[in-house]
């Protein structure tokens, strides 16, 4: 039966919380018969009162300290075959996320053992610093190891960080009451508790103020409400089931509480046909603006079902109103008018009251489990075990990590719906959980932090705003994203686009900022064949950009230089040399500077793009480097050239070819080995950027339970994988293969004069140069060098611009359209005093690069 208007939850007044629902009791399978502890776990003598910090420890209230040193358990096939031990199984679930089976060996075929340690949660008091609390609550930290504790070679999506600790529901009755929050609940297994959800929402609205407010986002990107903003802005009402304009809502003076909405983020999928998606078109708005249109059987049953659900979450969280793509978009829409509102898709979502996540949906007609129907597989998931009378333990397992299995994780217009999101309801698994810009999460296996929270987290230490890794950040997340349509790698972008053109002050050209245009040029790609598919490229972006890519890729300056934007600001002045220009279009001889328009011509001689000295005398001696100015270059066989989708998101939008004058640089390169290759052959062992040593391990399960009263035990940090085993460990612990600038691909040496190693570079497997490595050589190829920068960070990055870690970067290019332009193939890096040893004499040359 087709809802009505009346099954919309009545709202609360403005200001109140939700009840805080009762504390469910134990599910009554938490025990099963035959249950009984294994022989590894029996040792272990855990007790209720070991997981809580009691006034009379010494770590009560202290800061939390680093995981113990790991306990091995034992292998993997073994610890499956322990069906009747409940820790056993407990640890399992919560390695496997609940529902993926555990595997039983690495990526390696080593064979996989679990650990586990004892860490410690409470409370946090500076947010901003959300890394640092006070220990009021012991937790288990299951893990997966080799033999001897090292850190196995997993998937990333298969890394993640389970927390075990004592259900709420046995907290010893002389506990202290604040330790109670940090302990997980029973959930409900048969659905999704809208109780709780509308809890979370009211203690958003009625504690964060402002922070979380839809206006407040809308007031950093100087946005309007999409009543006013958005030509022809559709929602659907659910009182009256059918769409309307909210600029005609509004003119009825019922306020801007009456025009809240959620927004649905979702795939679409695949259908039989068209048609299937029930689509508003130009032919049917009409009609769908009747009332009660969505309310009658036949209409109601042709919504796809994700969409159906989203429009029963809309209502149990009380709200009228839903946008939904499909719906409130005329799909087959044209004109200006039409193409304004696909580009203000972040104002749309960023303004909603809330947003709905079908995260685990694969498509508009999956439904979203949990809602109308049953949880799915995780209605089944045993995260409650009893290990002695009266006395349970729990996986939180309602954080849903990002899964590179889910396809709403890997498509492209639902990064920027999320990024903007001010209240983001994520549905995933037949779970729900709740984000907000806060910085608080809430799921439905731990109880809410009720805190009035007045500002927003500090985003680093190098303070919001400030983080050249959070624009970075976005580039990262979003360039791994796919399309069903191509051309709209930069119409999902544009939102985001935007917002580093406010927060930058720059242009945003092809999606890279123009603030540190030289150094963003510098990605590299982001996995290796094994963690996913390998960098291919997407012809309708220039190769300079990672939008011409298709995979993801890594801006990495934060990484070898410092997040600290006002020093990258500074110390980009400092090296670089090369002033950017931007051709109009293919069939015009006019460049423009690059993010500047016309207007930006003009620039003294001694300066470089940034406004710096270029010092290109002392760099390149000898070399007249004095011509800067694009020459007036007819490019022939126009309809050959490649044509490049609209820049959308650049306020001097140009054809995408850039054309500059650099130094050209000719080097030899050669599979590693082939000669005396020097450091750049050798594997080296990382340095220890981040203090962690190598983990330990002991067999003795009885040790680990003395931790739990003796947090002095010398472990340190022992329990966290160290930087070398994160990146990959061989047999003995040492890396097989590493260098500072690595990258996925094949690694080649840079050669010159005599074949002296000055470098190294990865290219792409696909790269057909790589054919040529099979036949007799040398083999000659140009480089462009494009500016100096790093390998690796600075071991003292107070002296990060003093020491001698600063390199050449080239990039690696190859001819196309009878050289008529060039291509980027891959990015490497040659010493600042090899740049001399080109094999053939270094030239100022201007260069077209598409």
């Amino acid at each position: 039966m087709a809802p009505t208007g009346k099954d919309v939850t009545p709202p609360l007044k403005p200001g109140s919380m939700a009840p805080q629902p009762s504390l469910l009791p134990v599910p009554s399978n938490a025990v099963l018969p035959g249950d009984k502890l294994c022989a590894a776990c029996s040792p272990l003598n855990f007790t209720a009162r070991r997981f809580i910090v009691f006034p009379t420890d010494s770590d009560f209230m202290q800061w939390t300290q680093p995981f113990t040193k790991n306990v091995v358990l034992q292998p993997v096939p073994q610890m499956r075959k322990n069906t009747n031990c409940p820790l056993c199984r407990l640890l399992l679930v919560s390695l496997s996320g609940g529902i993926d089976e555990v595997p039983d060996v690495d990526r390696r075929g080593r064979k996989l053992q679990v650990a586990i340690s004892w860490g410690t949660t409470g409370r946090t008091p500076n947010r901003d610093q959300s890394w640092a609390s006070l220990s009021e609550v012991r937790v288990l930290n299951p893990s997966l190891v080799l033999d001897g504790g090292k850190f196995p070679d997993l998937p990333v999506k298969s890394v993640l960080f389970p927390q075990i600790t004592l259900l709420a529901n046995d907290l010893p009755p002389d506990a202290p009451p604040t330790a109670l929050p940090f302990l997980p609940r029973p959930a409900r297994h048969d659905a999704i508790d809208f109780d709780q959800v509308r809890r979370w929402l009211s203690i958003c609205e009625a504690r964060h103020g402002a922070v979380c407010s839809s206006a407040h986002t809308m007031q950093l990107m100087d946005w309007t409400s999409p009543a006013l903003a958005v030509p022809d802005f559709r929602c659907v009402d659910l009182e009256q089931n059918c769409l309307v304009r909210l600029r005609d809502v509004a003119e009825t003076g019922c306020g801007e509480r009456a025009l809240r909405y959620a927004a649905l983020s979702y795939v679409w999928g695949q259908a039989d046909s068209d048609e299937a998606f029930f689509k508003t078109l130009t032919a049917n708005v009409e009609e769908r603006s009747v009332p009660h249109f969505f309310a009658r059987n036949e209409n109601h049953a042709r919504i796809p079902r994700t969409i159906r659900d989203a429009m029963a979450v809309t209502r149990k969280l009380g709200l009228r109103y839903i946008w939904v793509d499909s719906l409130c978009i005329v799909q087959d829409g044209s004109g200006e008018r039409w193409l304004e509102a696909i580009r203000k898709m972040d104002n749309v979502y960023g303004a909603a009251h809330a947003v709905i996540c079908a995260a685990d949906s694969h498509g508009a007609f999956a439904g979203i489990a949990g809602v109308e129907t049953g949880r799915g597989p995780w209605g089944d998931v045993r995260n409650i075990e009893q290990i002695g009378e009266g006395f349970r333990l729990a996986f939180m397992y309602a954080k849903q990590p990002l899964s590179a299995d889910r396809a709403y994780d890997t498509r492209g217009w639902t990064y920027q719906e999320r990024h903007f999101a001010s209240r983001t309801l994520m549905l995933a698994n037949g779970t729900a959980s709740f984000q907000c810009h806060s910085g608080l999460s809430f799921t439905e296996s731990e109880f809410e932090d009720t805190s009035v929270i007045t500002k927003i987290p500090e985003s680093s230490f190098a303070g919001t705003d400030n983080d050249i890794g959070e624009i970075e950040g976005l580039i990262q997340n979003y360039s791994g994203r796919q399309f069903t349509v191509e051309s709209d790698v930069f119409r999902a972008f544009a939102g985001i686009g935007r917002q580093v053109r406010r927060q930058l002050q720059c242009d945003v050209c092809h999606g890279l900022p123009t603030a540190f245009f030289d150094w963003f040029l510098l990605w590299q790609p982001l996995v290796d064949a094994k963690d996913g598919p390998p960098l291919r490229r997407r012809p309708i972006a220039p190769s300079w950009s990672w939008a011409g890519w298709r995979g993801g890729v890594f801006p990495r300056t934060w990484d070898w230089y410092t997040r600290d934007m006002q020093v990258v600001r500074r110390g980009i002045r400092k090296r670089t040399w090369i002033i950017w220009h931007q051709r109009l279009a293919h069939a015009s001889t006019e460049c423009v500077p690059l993010g500047r328009g016309k207007d930006g011509a003009g620039e003294k001689k001694s300066r470089n793009f940034y406004g710096g000295r270029h010092q290109k005398d002392q760099r390149f001696p000898g070399i007249d480097c004095r011509v800067t100015d694009p020459t007036p270059r007819t490019l022939t066989h126009t309809e050959s050239l490649p044509q490049y989708t609209q820049d959308l998101i650049s306020e001097y939008p140009g054809s995408g070819v850039l054309q500059f004058w650099t130094i050209s640089a000719v080097f030899e390169l050669r599979l590693v080995g082939a000669r005396d290759d020097g450091v750049y052959g050798k594997p080296v062992k990382p340095p220890n950027r981040t203090g962690i040593p190598s983990t330990s391990s002991s067999s003795n399960s009885s040790e680990l339970a003395d931790v739990a009263n003796n947090d002095d035990e010398d472990g340190g940090l022992a329990g966290l994988p160290s930087l070398e085993s994160l990146l990959g460990g061989g047999e003995d612990g040492d890396l097989v293969d590493f260098d500072m600038d690595k990258q996925p691909g094949v690694k080649l040496i840079i050669g010159g004069k005599d074949g002296q190693a000055v470098g190294r570079i990865y290219v792409p497997q696909w790269w057909e140069g790589l054919v040529n490595f099979d036949s007799s050589g040398p083999h000659e190829y140009e480089f462009i060098v494009l500016c100096e920068a790093r390998d690796q960070r600075a071991e003292d990055s107070r002296r990060a611009d003093d020491d001698e870690g600063w390199r050449y970067r080239v990039m690696l290019v190859e001819s196309k359209c009878d050289g008529q332009y060039f291509e980027r193939v891959a990015i490497g890096s040659v010493g600042r005093d090899d740049l001399g040893k080109a094999v053939r004499p270094l030239q100022w040359k201007e260069f077209v690069l598409g």
